[in-house]
């Protein structure tokens, strides 16, 4: 059955002040992946129209994990891949041409640069997601 929904005004009104340009393709080249470094391409900045920021996301080495377990390392890839994936949605959602929560807001507690709050949400994400996987594909 195909019906047709009706949204409240204030949704389409406010959809229409939204704006997420980011886009997502395959690398045209395998991004290295290091324990405290995951590579990439350039990549467009959100920011600055015509600019562009390197693709790679790095980890701070008290971040590594202290194991010799394949599983805990994979789990720490795809931790940095959600982290950086989560940074630039943050980035290119945009209300009203600003972001809607900018990772690099002053007012966010940062360290170099960095929210250490966005950052400690997106880990504990990332932790309860491989959690899910290692129940789901044990």
């Amino acid at each position: 059955m195909n019906r047709e929904i009706e949204y409240p005004a204030v949704a389409l009104t406010t959809a229409t002040r939204c704006r997420f340009d980011l886009t997502f393709r395959r690398a045209t080249r395998p991004r290295p992946i290091r324990p405290g470094h995951l590579g990439g391409e350039l990549i467009d900045d959100a920011r600055h129209i015509g600019h562009h920021n390197s693709g790679g996301w790095e980890h701070l080495p008290n971040s590594l994990p202290d194991s010799d377990n394949p599983q805990d390392w994979a789990d720490h890839y795809a931790s940095m891949a959600i982290a950086q994936s989560v940074h630039e949605a943050l980035e290119w959602f945009q209300v009203d041409g600003r972001p809607w929560l900018d990772p690099h807001d002053h007012a966010i507690t940062h360290n170099d640069g960095v929210s250490t709050d966005i950052d400690a949400l997106v880990d504990e994400f990332a932790a309860r997601l491989a959690q899910l996987r290692r129940r789901t594909h044990a």
